[in-house]
C-alpha cells in the first residue's frame, strides 16, 4: 500500500503527478522519501545509478525515475499496537 512518507496515511490513487499532496497533511509525494529507490547509505542517498542528485529530498522533484515506494504491512501496525499493550498490561495488572 502507498503512503505518505510524513504522516503514513494511505494513498489511493495509482498515479502520482509532481503537484500532489497528501490529502491528510500537505505534504509533498513526488518526493525522494517516497520514492523505491530511496536509500540514505546510497551515493545520492538512490540506489538508481543514472539519477541527478536532488538536494531537498522532502520536496517534490522532476526525478523521472521516480517510483511510489509499496509499504508492507506489519502484524503491529496502527491499531494492533495499542490493543496488544492494552492486553499485556491486562496480563499483568493485580
Amino acid at each position: 500500500m502507498k503512503r505518505c512518507h510524513k504522516c503514513g496515511e494511505p494513498i489511493i490513487s495509482d498515479y502520482v503527478s509532481i503537484r500532489d499532496v497528501c490529502a491528510s497533511c500537505g505534504a509533498d509525494l513526488h518526493t525522494c522519501f517516497n520514492c523505491t529507490f530511496y536509500d540514505r547509505g546510497s551515493y545520492n542517498e538512490c540506489r538508481e545509478p543514472q539519477s541527478e542528485w536532488v538536494g531537498e529530498k522532502e520536496k517534490n522533484n522532476f526525478c523521472d525515475y521516480f517510483r511510489f515506494r509499496v509499504a508492507r504491512r506489519t502484524a503491529t501496525s496502527g491499531g494492533e499496537t495499542d490493543v496488544a499493550k492494552a492486553r499485556l498490561e491486562a496480563l499483568f495488572k493485580k
